[in-house]
């Protein structure tokens, strides 16, 4: 049986967007729904940056417009040693 991993490593490119977490909670009190279900920002943040591998391409999206980050991502994806696992 293949690990998550070994997809990863086969196939799609792997980009975590990681603004800082009072920016996440900013951006969320100007939206009209809740995205976290019984979860908080915080608890999110925690495991993402504790417990998700170092997997691909992880970017702090937090003084990025979308655009800026799409282009980023662009950018990055030409050197694909910054995409990878």
């Amino acid at each position: 049986m293949r690990s998550y991993r070994d997809w990863f490593e086969a196939g799609p490119y792997v980009v975590v967007l990681a603004p800082r977490l009072a920016v996440v909670e900013s951006r969320e009190e100007g939206r009209p729904k809740d995205g976290y279900g019984s979860w908080t920002a915080d608890q999110l943040d925690v495991l993402l940056r504790r417990d998700t591998p170092r997997l691909g391409l992880w970017i702090d999206s937090s003084d990025q417009t979308a655009e800026e980050t799409v282009d980023e991502i662009v950018r990055r994806a030409a050197n694909e040693a910054d995409m990878g696992p």
